[in-house]
């Protein structure tokens, strides 16, 4: 049963929303969802039976943000289960179509220059995002 996607937030990726059905999904190099300039496994979503979804940060190299921004959003903690929630103050930085306060997932941000810029849609190398579409 399909019950989200994964939307990409910049080229990097392609454009297409990933269909998410499995429970636990693995985003990362030989993840479920491949983002090749990640590491082997990133990140991992689960959807519990109440239709909760949590965010593990599964690298220990690279960092996970979690909502508003890579700029001001929630750094997740390496091994840490967290509540996948909608966030209204992601609203400037969501994409055309999707819900203003959709959950975003942002990996491997180095620093704010390099968020900033990513912003702007120059490709970054070991970056990339998704919104979160909930369904």
């Amino acid at each position: 049963e399909h019950w989200g996607s994964l939307v990409p937030h910049n080229s990097m990726h392609g454009r297409r929303p990933v269909p998410l059905s499995s429970r636990t999904v693995v985003i990362g190099k030989e993840g479920d969802v491949r983002a090749p300039s990640n590491p082997h496994h990133h990140i991992r979503l689960e959807r519990e039976g109440d239709g909760n979804v949590y965010a593990t940060h599964l690298s220990a190299l690279n960092s996970t943000w979690l909502n508003s921004t890579w700029l001001n959003g929630k750094r997740l903690e390496h091994d840490r289960r967290t509540l996948v929630e909608p966030c209204a103050g992601n609203a400037p930085y969501s994409l055309s179509g999707e819900a203003p306060d959709a959950p975003l997932l942002f990996v491997s941000v180095p620093n704010a220059a390099s968020a900033r810029a990513a912003c702007e849609e120059r490709k970054l190398n070991g970056w990339c995002g998704w919104a979160l579409r909930l369904e």
